[in-house]
Order: C-alpha cells, then structure tokens, then sequence
C-alpha cells in the first residue's frame, strides 16, 4: 500500500503528464477522482495550471530559442519535486509549532514561540487573529487579557487584525513603546527595542512608554521607533510587500531584481544569488502569488530569460 506522501508525489506527476498531453486514459482518470476528492486538491491542480500557461505565454511574447527550452522543462521539474517538500515541510512546521507553545501555571503567563522558518496562526481570547513569523516570540496573561487586552511582542514580526471593541482597547507592549488600536489591522516587527509597525486598516496610536510621546499612525501609514534615538516618526508605507509573508501576495512594478531577491527570500525564509554581473541590472514586473518559492521563480526566469539552479539550501539565478 502506497503511503500519502507518495500518492500525492504521483498525482503531481500526472498533473505535469496532462498539461504536457502526454497523461494515459487510466491515469486520466485516477487524476480526476483525486482533484474532485478535495477542494484543496483542485486548487493544486489548477495553480500547476496556471503556472503552465504563464511560462508559455511568457515563452511566445519572449520568442525564447531552443537554447532556452529547458526552462519550461526544469522549471517543472522543481516544481513536481519542491511541492511535495513544501507539504510535508508544512506538515513538519505545524508540529514544531505546537510544541513552542508553552503555558506556565505558575507564573499564569502563556508565551508563544516560533523558531526558523515556522509560522503560527491563532485567535487570541477576544477574537483578534494573530499571525506569527519565524523566530517571534509573545506572551500574555489570559487573566490580564480579558480586562485589558494587553499582550507583548518580545521579539520577531507579527500580523494583528483586531476584534473591534470600542470599550476595551487592544494594546501590544513593544519595550519601549506600544502600540493602542480599537479595532484594525497592522503589521508590526521589533529587534531589539526598535520598532516598525505598518497599518493596513484602521488607526493605531503608537506611544512611548515612559515619557511623553505619540503619533497616530492611520491606513497606509508607518510608524518606526529607534530605541538609540528614543524616536518616534511616522511616513507613508512605500512597501507594497511588508505583509507578503503572511499570504504570499508580491507585488512588482518594474522592480530591480536585487530588490526582488530580498523580497523573496524574506517572503520565503530561503537564501538566493544572483550570479552574473548583468542580472542585477534586470527589472521585474508581476504580481506573484504562490505557496512555494519554486513556483514564483518559474514566473522570473521565463520573464528575465535567466537560468534557476538550486543547489542544497539555496537558489542560483544566473544569465
């Protein structure tokens, strides 16, 4: 009896055998009772799909030559090996997760964890949805938390959106600043004691702790607090990425590629090279939106006409 990792391995395969034409009736239809066996499995059919028609119509308004066929073919390749990966990867995450969640009895206080390249979703006690990237660290009081809403970010990055309750403020201690909200969304990330939070909905009241001190930061709007400077300035949010980890959303427009080699590697918590003087002069347009890395650089390197090599825990894009 075949184990789940490699059912799913095969039907990836059969995917790439029916985009290509080349899939058997009997395969055909193993194919079609998998896609209709979950929803979740359709939406891995049809991102292959997409991906598929993205790299051929990039192909004829390229006009690629044959030098560069192999590109649509090991671009897929990556993509039929890295899925599986990714699942059980994510699969491996989420159990990692779990056993960063610790609850002290005696001290009453609950801290979440996450360690390198794992993320946590979960819903606070009021109904605030709390996403947590890599290497972040929060704790709270339940008790505490459900007369005044406090919780702190000792660490990492964070994506809050705020359950809406005008009669108890949601209030995260930052160190030497914390943020106040009544009800919105807001990224915010802390290194050390300094601060960068961005809203995307809503008003956050961003506040120094111990002396005199705020500003309102208002949709669109970011606020960064320098503890050497004890600081705080707000200024427009000119980065369209700052929450693409937590849904994979990039958006491009006529980008420089290192910018979007950092954009990635932040996204995807992977290391990439650029290899060859003339890449780093290339600009980039799109909006990319998929799981894996593999996929989104199957998009570049059909766009950019550049070579995608992975090699152990790192990608190489050369000429």
């Amino acid at each position: 009896m075949k184990e789940p990792g490699d059912m799913e391995e095969e039907m990836y395969t059969l995917i790439i055998d029916d985009l290509e034409g080349v899939i058997s009736s009997s395969d055909k239809l193993k194919l079609e009772k998998w896609r209709s066996s979950s929803p979740a499995r359709e939406n891995i059919y049809q991102e292959f799909c997409q991906i598929d028609q993205m790299a051929d119509l990039l192909s004829v308004r390229r006009k690629a030559d044959v030098d560069r066929s192999w590109q649509r073919l090991n671009s897929k390749l990556i993509i039929r090996s890295s899925i599986l990966k990714w699942s059980v990867t994510a699969a491996a995450c989420v159990l990692l997760c779990v056993c960063y969640y610790l609850y002290s009895t005696d001290s009453g206080i609950i801290t979440v964890s996450t360690s390198v390249n794992q993320q946590k979703k979960m819903v606070l006690p009021d109904g605030t949805i709390m996403d947590l990237n890599h290497n972040t660290t929060v704790e709270y009081s339940p008790e505490e938390f459900s007369k005044d809403r406090s919780i702190s970010l000792l660490k990492g990055e964070a994506f809050f959106n705020v359950k809406h309750d005008p009669a108890n403020v949601f209030s995260l201690n930052l160190g030497d600043v914390k943020a106040i909200d009544l009800g919105t969304a807001f990224n915010v990330s802390r290194s050390g004691d300094d601060v960068n939070i961005v809203v995307q909905s809503g008003t956050v009241e961003f506040v120094k702790q111990k002396e005199e001190g705020k500003v309102v930061l208002n949709a669109g709007m970011q606020g960064r607090y320098l503890a050497k400077e004890k600081k705080l300035a707000d200024t427009p949010n000119v980065n369209a990425n700052y929450k693409a980890w937590t849904d994979k959303k990039l958006v491009f427009i006529n980008s420089p590629l290192p910018y979007v080699i950092d954009q990635l590697e932040k996204t995807y918590h992977t290391s990439l090279i650029l290899k060859g003087g003339r890449l780093k002069n290339r600009k980039f347009t799109a909006n990319l939106h998929y799981q894996t890395i593999d996929s989104a650089l199957v998009i570049i390197s059909a766009t950019l006409h550049c070579k995608v090599e992975k090699v152990k825990d790192r990608y190489i894009l050369s000429d």
